[in-house]
């Protein structure tokens, strides 16, 4: 390819020195030449920096930064302060590519200008035996609507790891620090901005599911507060867009399973920090009867509604014995 885009790369790394090379050697694996690979070592107490340090040595297209631990989000954040690439791509460090996904879908960008995203399959690996691929058939999506609605029914994946944006997109967003579901997060802001996203059929992301990653630690006390203020977020977005505002619900439920959980396992000071957040989350009573959702789901909003978050967990269970009967 003539005077071919550069793509910066950008992987965090936190303590997976038995991953990271595997991630590494994807990227130089690429068929497509033109890219930099901005590892970000976040404060790594094994060798990870070491064998970051290592590559680098060996492939001047290869940057390293060190810093202090400050989460993923920060990790993210500080390559993307220093990325030079026309277009922005992020790897998880214990995660890999196929070789032709770059060449594959920077070709798609370039040949459809209008593009500001593009989404390629991601194949998900649980174990040994219990794995599957995900893709949706090539097509454009355009417009906020479209976007909010295409997320919505899980065509678009809340991950920015199996996705290629250009580097515009993220001129005037970062990533939350201190908060998880961080991909989701920054969602109305990606939407807001980007005209039209491109769903791609080449190329793959291979997502590990690991013991020790963010995705399987322990739910603690800052995980559900951060759930909860992501998915309040989604909330009240949906409240703005008439086409899916019944997708609301969702996210409503999800807030109360939080809290429900936050009851019985975090310390009552904890809980009502918890509640805090969310007393604004108010629903029409129209609205309960007419979507679409189990009747369980139903009596929980009713609850909600006329009774308080407080006391949901409270009859939560005789919701449930009465379901069940």
């Amino acid at each position: 390819m003539i005077d071919s885009p550069l793509i910066s790369v950008i992987v965090p790394v936190y303590n997976i020195d038995k991953y990271i090379s595997k991630c590494i050697d994807s990227v130089l694996s690429q068929t497509y030449k033109d890219w930099e690979l901005i590892l970000v070592n976040d404060g790594s107490a094994d060798n990870s920096g070491k064998i970051c340090n290592e590559y680098a040595q060996k492939d001047s297209r290869i940057k390293v930064i060190h810093k202090n631990n400050g989460g993923l989000s920060s990790a993210r954040n500080a390559g993307l302060e220093v990325a030079k690439g026309e277009y922005i791509t992020f790897i998880d460090g214990d995660d890999f590519i196929s070789p032709d996904t770059i060449e594959e879908n920077i070709n798609i960008l370039e040949s459809q200008k209008g593009i500001d995203i593009i989404q390629y399959p991601v194949y998900y690996r649980y174990g040994k035996n219990d794995a599957y691929k995900k893709s949706i058939e090539s097509k454009i999506i355009s417009g906020k609507e479209q976007l909010w609605y295409s997320y919505m029914i899980n065509e678009y994946h809340c991950s920015v790891c199996d996705k290629i944006f250009k580097k515009y997109i993220f001129e005037n967003i970062r990533f939350p620090i201190g908060i998880t579901s961080e991909d989701i997060y920054i969602l109305p802001q990606l939407f807001n901005i980007a005209q039209n996203v491109y769903y791609s059929d080449k190329g793959c992301y291979y997502y590990v599911y690991r013991e020790g990653s963010i995705s399987k630690s322990k739910i603690s006390y800052n995980r559900i507060r951060s759930n909860i203020i992501v998915h309040k977020r989604i909330f009240d977005e949906c409240q703005n867009i008439i086409s899916i505002r019944q997708y609301k619900i969702r996210y409503l439920l999800e807030i109360i399973k939080f809290v429900i959980y936050a009851k019985y396992n975090f310390e009552n000071s904890e809980y009502k920090n918890l509640i805090s957040l969310i007393d604004k989350c108010h629903i029409n009573i129209k609205e309960i009867i007419k979507y679409k959702t189990t009747i369980k789901d139903k009596l929980l909003l009713f609850t909600y509604k006329f009774i308080g978050i407080n006391n949901v967990a409270h009859t939560n269970l005789i919701i449930h014995r009465i379901i069940r009967k």
